[in-house]
């Protein structure tokens, strides 16, 4: 079941990493003219518009030209996944699990607490 290709959603390049990230080009068409530069494997893009497996993109994060033209899948396999932005923030802001979570010694101490009452 892949996800569908949604205005303003973020996706993440999967593909052409053996090939320097996947082909741009400057319009929907795939005869369309191919920019020089290749959307590196890795970025992300928000989508802004969506036709027939091909998406224009707004570069958000990583190398690569700043919007064009790119497939979503070629040959059955996808060249850009629908990113999880959870996971994106918690890996940018670091482990999340040290924020949230209080440290086993807070735990004890507000049992110890609770019992002296």
């Amino acid at each position: 079941a892949r996800a569908a290709l949604q205005p303003g959603d973020v996706w993440e390049v999967v593909g052409g990493a053996g090939v320097g990230g996947i082909i741009v080009r400057e319009g929907r068409d795939r005869s369309s003219e191919e920019v020089t530069k290749r959307l590196a494997t890795g970025a992300l893009v928000r989508v802004l518009e969506s036709d027939a497996g091909r998406l224009q993109y707004e570069l958000l994060a990583g190398e690569g030209p700043s919007r064009g033209w790119v497939s979503s899948n070629l040959k059955g396999k996808d060249l850009l996944v629908k990113a999880d932005i959870q996971d994106l923030l918690e890996s940018q802001s670091g482990s999340q699990d040290e924020i949230v979570k209080p440290s086993g010694n807070a735990r004890t101490a507000l049992q110890q607490e609770d019992s002296d009452e």
